[in-house]
């Protein structure tokens, strides 16, 4: 497990507590349980017993990366297994704890059948670790590049739709106005020729 501040062992151990006593009890294979990981973490035997004593008195913290919430949930089943009571009441205590450490409901339950069968099955632990890092962590979001790409294309075909095309009656509404003004043109010419043909006269 990696290095932990003192008031983050002392967290750790209340939290591996909650565990052993979900059944109300802690009994005197648990106490030897919490003594071993307690010291695991570097706790003296009078912290230990401090912590056990009055679990209210420690502050729960939540660690802040994947690999040391995985570590305190694999030695949290862990117990539960050693201990022998796995039932509703162990797991749920178990989903409250993944719940604090910011899993999901889904991914909780995920890591509990994860953990418990990975434990039994005698898995390495790193191995059920990268497994479980594959679930936890989400998927990446598609590039701002891809996005950008979509919104051009959505602008472009907003602009196209602003200007539709012509359509043929509108081109043949053109070349008839144009023919109009031509005629009106060469009949005014004519008029102008005739003027000047009578006024010779």
């Amino acid at each position: 497990m990696a290095s932990l501040l003192p008031a983050e062992k002392k967290s750790y151990l209340k939290i591996l507590m909650a565990m052993a006593c979900a059944d109300g009890v802690i009994h005197e294979n648990e106490k030897k349980i919490l003594d071993f990981y307690g010291k695991k973490v570097g706790l003296k035997e009078d912290e230990i017993e401090e912590i056990l004593k009055n679990p209210k008195s420690v502050k729960l913290i939540i660690p802040k990366t994947f690999d040391v919430k995985f570590d305190q949930l694999y030695d949290l089943a862990t117990i539960m297994l050693i201990d022998g009571s796995e039932g509703e009441i162990e797991k749920k205590v178990f989903h409250s704890i993944a719940n604090t450490f910011e899993f999901n409901a889904e991914q909780a339950s995920s890591l509990f059948d994860m953990l418990k069968n990975g434990i039994l099955q005698k898995k390495n632990k790193d191995q059920i670790k990268l497994d479980a890092k594959a679930l936890a962590v989400p998927p990446k979001k598609e590039t701002a590049k891809s996005e950008n790409k979509e919104k051009v294309a959505a602008d472009n075909s907003a602009k196209n739709a602003d200007v539709p095309p012509k359509n043929e009656a509108s081109k043949k509404t053109e070349n008839t106005q144009k023919t109009e003004e031509t005629k009106k043109t060469e009949d005014l010419k004519k008029v102008e020729e005739h003027k000047k043909t009578e006024e010779k006269k």
